[in-house]
């Protein structure tokens, strides 16, 4: 049974009953594939200019970290 609920002058809505189905990320290789590449510490890859960027590629942002973007000039 679907739920409405409003409120307000704007008429403002209530969601409920949601749920997300297949949007995990995929189990993360044994090694990355290329000289080129950057291992999340969940175990993905990524390309190494994608690492210190300010944009997470990594699904756990460990490419953005302080720790590991040491010695990057980060403007």
């Amino acid at each position: 049974m679907a739920k409405h609920y409003s409120s307000g002058a704007l008429g403002d809505i209530a969601v409920d009953d949601l749920s997300f189905e297949n949007c995990a990320q995929p189990v993360p290789p044994s090694s990355c594939s290329g000289g080129n590449a950057f291992r999340c510490d969940s175990g993905h890859c990524i390309d190494q200019s994608a690492k210190c960027d300010f944009e997470p590629d990594c699904c756990d942002g460990s490419e953005e970290k302080n720790s590991t973007c040491v010695g990057y000039n980060r403007y």
